[in-house]
């Protein structure tokens, strides 16, 4: 399955992947599906969409698509829109 925009549109996905960042950073991977730093974010259907994975000696995150492609930037801009109009209200 492959991650589309309206997936980094929808707001219980974006919480999804807030989450995963969350257990990423904290090295409980195991709890989304993963292992140490990196979790699995899955769709409603359960299937795994996106991983990401933290590095703890760079401090950033890495998000990864359909066939290992990155797509950090645009997921870490849809969060940080989600982040902005969630907050604003």
């Amino acid at each position: 399955m492959r991650t589309n925009k309206t997936m980094l549109t929808h707001p219980t996905f974006l919480a999804k992947i807030q989450t995963g960042m969350i257990l990423a950073m904290l090295g409980e991977g195991e709890k989304m599906g993963g292992h140490g730093h990196r979790v699995y974010i899955q769709n409603r259907k359960g299937d795994n969409v996106l991983r990401c994975s933290y590095s703890e000696s760079d401090n950033q995150f890495t998000f990864y698509g359909h066939e290992s492609v990155n797509i950090t930037r645009e997921v870490i801009d849809a969060v940080e829109r989600f982040e902005k109009e969630t907050f604003a209200k």
